[in-house]
């Protein structure tokens, strides 16, 4: 079963605005969370939603961290040797 909202997506510009301001602003904080957490309030939405934005501005513009052991040769390779 799908999950329902009632709730219209954020607008774009918001989006935008919102990671903008994490990016600006996220050295004045403890740490990455606490700026997600501070700037999410100040938008009305929350802080897990404000880091998926991020995570999706970094994908889309190429600066996303690449877990290294991701698509490696040594893991396909035990993906191979399991299927065999």
């Amino acid at each position: 079963m799908g999950k329902t909202t009632n709730r219209k997506p954020y607008p774009r510009e918001l989006r935008e605005r919102a990671v903008r301001m994490v990016r600006e602003h996220e050295g004045e904080y403890a740490s990455r969370w606490a700026a997600l957490t501070s700037i999410a309030e100040k938008f009305g939405c929350n802080p897990e939603t404000l880091r998926n934005w991020l995570r999706q501005a970094e994908r889309d513009e190429g600066t996303a961290e690449v877990d290294p052991g991701f698509g490696t040769g040594a893991s396909v390779s035990v993906g191979r040797a399991l299927l065999t």
